[in-house]
Parts: structure tokens; C-alpha cells; sequence
């Protein structure tokens, strides 16, 4: 009898141990502050979707205030609203949106790296995009532009929210494997609210409306109320979850500069720091440009794709962002597993050639409104990829860049991963506007990806473990010092790099002696 029942205890504890596992997993051990950052993953799933949704009763709003609502079905519509075709007008605003936050996303990294107001930043920025879900609530036939340009300020609060919550994330372990953990995590819960939150705004607009047409323009302003209504009561509930959880205030780093504005005149100091000492941080800077921001903004340009140039129905438009979600959780789930497998860099460039791949084949395989059961297909891959990309390239990053200044580097990565948001929403609308097929465009964005496939290359394994073996950066100064493990030069180097700003005193003082001798 006792031979029997030890084993049954021992699969028991196995069992209870695997559940006990999974459940401390799901509460990142104990950790206050990546439960917060989990919760405002939720924030970052709903803004994603709320946006994809609200793009497509918006769009047809544009049509039909372009004088295009009685278009036959399959034929684009070539009239013009604010000067504009309608497929233009969510790219045009993204552009000025990305343009504005270009000019600066990269100081304020600096500026909150030295002032101990991080958390009330954080609400603020939180609490602009809050306030525009519910003045958009307000949207009619009449204002729906208006209510298109103040959205402008809306993403603009939003990237900055991203940017400190970001700050946040460089902080919460110095442990590389669980980072990617976190990462892929945070990522998950992202994807996996995209379709919870369509569901709960489709099945409200269809209870709650009488319209049943619901290619009208009342449905459409129904559907974008209701959007924005359900999307700020998240908003508001997920908000007061998080600051309760976490996102404290930081200790401002003290450097020379003697006030947070001063910092702009530093980040020169930091970019050429990173040219210098950190090739790998570097070149990684200068893929990210393409690569994020055709990321970022391919989701936005494919609902205009599926939209207006496949004439997708309600019902397919539904099913294509379900797919996308549910293989998003899919591909950030397996992001770990495949960079266990290949490691950062192979996966990163993998990730690379699968986008242009996908891009290439809607150009290739999707041309008409008949092919729209391909794009399904091809919409499945295309959320894996997508759900993989990103908590890669975050990682990838927060690994290569120096530590001691973490709000200022990633202002940086912001600036690269979203201060060009503008350029492929800005080609989006010249080669529309030039009356290029839209899929012959899909594939001219697989370019991007080929570019900043190109400058991964020049990265290298031991990059990677550069931080492990140098100090962190020092907060006196933005420079730090190079590795002293080689030659006595190399000390020289790094002592002639903590001096520069005392060698700036010195020539002053030479100067002023010069006219008493």
C-alpha cells in the first residue's frame, strides 16, 4: 500500500508545483512593479484596438462625405475631401502626428532622467489619451475632422506614455532570460485583450442600434462611439489598477546640468557616446528606424488595404482582426522559444525576411476583392510575425544600450522606433495619390524590412554581453568609460572622456589669463 500511494503524492506535489509555477509566472514572482507594466500591456491592447476599429467607420465617413457613398461595389473612390482621397486621410494624420512627436520624443527622455516627477508625468500622459477616448464620444457627421485632428494630440500623449512606461521596463530586472520573459508576457496579455474588446464594442453596436444597414453612415458613427466609450471604461479601470500596483517616482540622476531642460543640450553628449563606444547599440538604432516604424504602422495601412481596396464587409474586417490577435499571442509566446533556439540576433533577422515574405505575397496573391479569403491566410502569418516583432526588438535593445541613464536611452529608442511614423504613412499617400495599385504598394514596403535586415548584420554576437563586462554609465557625465582590459590607452581614453567637461573650464580659464600676460 505504501508503494502505491508515494508515487500518487509525488505526482500530486509535481502537479501542485507546475500550477504553483504557472500562477507566480502569471504574477511576474511577486513583482509589484511588472504587475503594473502588465496592466498597461492591457492599455496598450486596447489603444491598438480601439484604433483599427475606429479607423474603418471613420474611413467610410470620409467616402461619404467625398460624395462616394453610393459607390459601386469593388470600384475606389478617386473623389477628394479636404483635398484628399479618403484613403489618405488616416496616413495624412499620421504623418503629422509622427512629425510632431519626432521633434520631441528625444529630449523629454532626457528631461525625465533628471527630475524626480516620472509618476505624475506618467499619469498625465495616461490621463490626455483617456480625456480624447471620451471626447471622442462626441463624434458626428458634422465634426468627425475635427475629431480626427485632436487626435493628433492624443498620440502624441500616447508615445509619450510609451516612453515612460518604457523608462520603467529598463528597470524592473538586470536579468536577460527573464527580461525576454517579461517581455513576451506583456506582449501576450497586449494581444490577447484586441479581441475581448471587439467582441464587447461589435456586440454593443449591434444590440444597442436599429440601423439595419450597417454600411450607413448612422452605423458607422454608432460603432465609433461606441468604440471610444468602451475603450475609455477600460482606459479608466486598467489606469487605477496600474498606479496602485507601481510606477513610482525616481530619484532624479544628478549630472552637470543643473535643471531637466538643460539635458537637451546633452543628448548630442549621449548619440555620439553610442557611435563611439556601442557599434552594436548603434547600428541596431539605425535598423530600428525602417523596421519599427513599417511595423507600427503597417497595421494601420492594412485596414486601409482590406477597407477600401478589397471592400471588405464588417463581418471580414471582424474576422481578419481576430486572426491577427489570436496569432499574435501565438507568435509572442514563441518569440522566447525561438531565440532560445537560434538566439537574439538569428531571430531578429529571421523575423526580418518572414515580413518581406509577407509582403511580397499580398502584392503577389491579393490584387482584387476575389482574393480576399488569401489575405486570411496570409493575415494569420502576418499576426504571428507581428506578435514576435516586437517584444524582440525591445529586448535586443534594452540589452545593448548602457545602463544609469534608462529614460534617456529609451527616449532614443523611442525616437526610433516611432519618430518616423510619418514615413510610411507619407509614402502610403503619395503613391496612392499617384494612382499606383494599393498591392503593388504593399509590396514596395517590403523595402524597410530589407534595409534594416542590412544593418543587423553589422551587429555582433558579443555585443550582446558588452554590458556585462563594462561599468554602467556614469551619472556625471554621458560618456563612460571604454574597456581598460587591452592597454593603458585605452585608460587614457577613458579618463580624457570624464574630463571633458573640465577641459571646456580650462581653455575658459586660458582665455581669460591670456590678456594679463
Amino acid at each position: 500500500m505504501g508503494g502505491t500511494t508515494e508515487p500518487k503524492n509525488s505526482n500530486g506535489n509535481d502537479d501542485e508545483k507546475k500550477k504553483c509555477a504557472f500562477v507566480q509566472r502569471w504574477k511576474f514572482n511577486g513583482n509589484k512593479e511588472a504587475q503594473a507594466w502588465a496592466l498597461m500591456s492591457i492599455f496598450h491592447g486596447i489603444a491598438i484596438a480601439a484604433t483599427g476599429i475606429s479607423t474603418i467607420p471613420l474611413l467610410r465617413i470620409a467616402e461619404h462625405a467625398a460624395g462616394c457613398g453610393d459607390l459601386p461595389e469593388g470600384e475606389e473612390c478617386e473623389n477628394e475631401v479636404y483635398g484628399f482621397r479618403p484613403s489618405s486621410l488616416l496616413p495624412l494624420i499620421q504623418t503629422i502626428s509622427g512629425a510632431l512627436m519626432a521633434l520631441i520624443i528625444p529630449f523629454i527622455g532626457g528631461m525625465v532622467d533628471r527630475t524626480k516627477h516620472r509618476r505624475p508625468l506618467t499619469i498625465i500622459s495616461a490621463s490626455v489619451v483617456l480625456a480624447y477616448s471620451v471626447t471622442a464620444i462626441s463624434m458626428n457627421e458634422n465634426n468627425w475632422f475635427i475629431i480626427s485632428l485632436i487626435s493628433v494630440i492624443s498620440f502624441i500623449a500616447y508615445f509619450l506614455l510609451n516612453l515612460l512606461m518604457n523608462a520603467y521596463l529598463a528597470e524592473l530586472t538586470e536579468d536577460n532570460d527573464e527580461l525576454t520573459e517579461y517581455n513576451a508576457q506583456f506582449l501576450m496579455l497586449r494581444g490577447a485583450i484586441i479581441f475581448p474588446y471587439a467582441f464587447v464594442v461589435l456586440l454593443i453596436t449591434y444590440l444597442f442600434t436599429k440601423f439595419e444597414d450597417t454600411n450607413s453612415v448612422e452605423f458607422d458613427i454608432v460603432l465609433f462611439r461606441t468604440c471610444c466609450a468602451v475603450e475609455a471604461s477600460f482606459f479608466f479601470l486598467l489606469m487605477i489598477g496600474a498606479f496602485r500596483l507601481g510606477f513610482p517616482n525616481r530619484e532624479a540622476k544628478q549630472t552637470s546640468e543643473s535643471s531637466p531642460f538643460e539635458a537637451v543640450f546633452q543628448l548630442h553628449k549621449t548619440l555620439l557616446m553610442i557611435y563611439r563606444e556601442y557599434n552594436g547599440l548603434f547600428y541596431f538604432m539605425v535598423a530600428l528606424i525602417p523596421f519599427a516604424n513599417s511595423v507600427a504602422s503597417i497595421g494601420n495601412i492594412g485596414v486601409t488595404y482590406i477597407t477600401l481596396y478589397l471592400q471588405a464587409s464588417n463581418a471580414e474586417i471582424t474576422l481578419s482582426a481576430v486572426l491577427l490577435s489570436l496569432f499574435g499571442v501565438i507568435g509572442s509566446r514563441i518569440q522566447p522559444i525561438i531565440c532560445r533556439k537560434l538566439g537574439h540576433l538569428k531571430e531578429m533577422k529571421l523575423n526580418m525576411i518572414l515580413w518581406m515574405l509577407i509582403l511580397f505575397s499580398i502584392a503577389a496573391f491579393v490584387r482584387k476583392q476575389e482574393h480576399l479569403k488569401r489575405f486570411f491566410v496570409i493575415a494569420a502569418v502576418f499576426g504571428i510575425v507581428w506578435g514576435w516583432s516586437l517584444p524582440s526588438m525591445r529586448t535586443i535593445y534594452i540589452i545593448l544600450m548602457p545602463k544609469g541613464r534608462e529614460a534617456e536611452i529609451m527616449g532614443i529608442y523611442m525616437f526610433c522606433t516611432a519618430g518616423f511614423l510619418w514615413a510610411p504613412p507619407l509614402l502610403f499617400t503619395i503613391l496612392n495619390e499617384s494612382g499606383l495599385q494599393m498591392n503593388v504598394t504593399m509590396g514596395i514596403f517590403a523595402i524597410p524590412y530589407a534595409l534594416a535586415l542590412l544593418a543587423v548584420q553589422k551587429i555582433k554576437e558579443e555585443d550582446l554581453t558588452k554590458n556585462d563586462e563594462t561599468d554602467n554609465m556614469s551619472t556625471d557625465s554621458p560618456l563612460l568609460d571604454k574597456d581598460d582590459s587591452d592597454s593603458d590607452n585605452d585608460v587614457e581614453k577613458g579618463k580624457e572622456i570624464k574630463d571633458v567637461n573640465k577641459d571646456v573650464d580650462i581653455d575658459i580659464i586660458k582665455k581669460e589669463a591670456t590678456p594679463t600676460k
